[in-house]
């Protein structure tokens, strides 16, 4: 059951949607989170993100990075943006060495199979 919030100008629980910026990062990361918002950037590259996993799942940031073309930290962030909120798009998968030897790292994979029936 959805249990709503009746306080004035509250959105309901179902609508939530992942903050850029955390309550307590300096005033410049909200401008930017708020840029990144206005210009759909965000939601862009949550979309190449999401779509690499899907393609290639068990891969971790970095080698979604490299293979998205996109920042390693960007891809970090909207692997966390894609892991929030109540229908999560991606969940983290087990861990593994990192393709250049290095630490272990959290692989990722889609949170529900796009082909179900396969």
């Amino acid at each position: 059951m959805t249990q709503l919030n009746f306080l004035p100008d509250a959105r309901p629980a179902y609508e939530i949607t992942p903050a850029l910026a955390r309550r307590s990062d300096p005033p410049t990361s909200h401008e930017a989170a708020a840029k990144m918002q206005r210009s759909g950037r965000a939601d862009a590259h949550c979309a190449i993100v999401l779509a690499a996993v899907v393609a290639h799942p068990g891969l971790t940031y970095r080698e979604l990075a490299d293979l998205c073309g996109l920042d390693p930290v960007e891809v970090m962030r909207r692997l966390g943006d894609l892991q929030l909120g109540l229908t999560p798009k991606v969940v983290k998968a087990e861990a593994r060495q990192s393709a250049n030897g290095g630490n272990r790292m959290t692989t990722w994979r889609a949170a529900v199979s796009p082909h179900p029936h396969r």
